[in-house]
């Protein structure tokens, strides 16, 4: 949305790994604020028993992502293994 003008361009500066690092930023800031904010007033034991949740899904999270990028590098080496021998000397006709 930056990029198209709706905020500041200062939020479409990204890194090397495309990642809008000072919207990035001040998101964080903006979670914390609001965070300290119902830790005060919404029951800071409710508060910390869906943090505590969170966090106990973060492991099958990053399972599951692992996985997917084992599979996708399989699925890439196994088209390249496919090429092999098929160049314009080898062809068939």
């Amino acid at each position: 949305m930056a990029n198209d003008g709706v905020f500041l361009r200062v939020f479409a500066r990204t890194s090397s790994r495309n990642t809008p690092v000072v919207a990035l930023v001040c998101s964080l800031a903006v979670l914390k604020r609001q965070w300290q904010r119902r830790l005060k007033g919404a029951g800071a034991e409710a508060l910390l028993w869906g943090a505590a949740l969170m966090l106990r899904g973060a492991p099958v999270y990053w399972t599951m992502r692992w996985q997917r990028s084992r599979a996708q590098s399989r699925t890439e080496i196994a088209d390249c293994d496919g090429l092999a021998g098929k160049g314009p000397v080898d062809a068939p006709g």
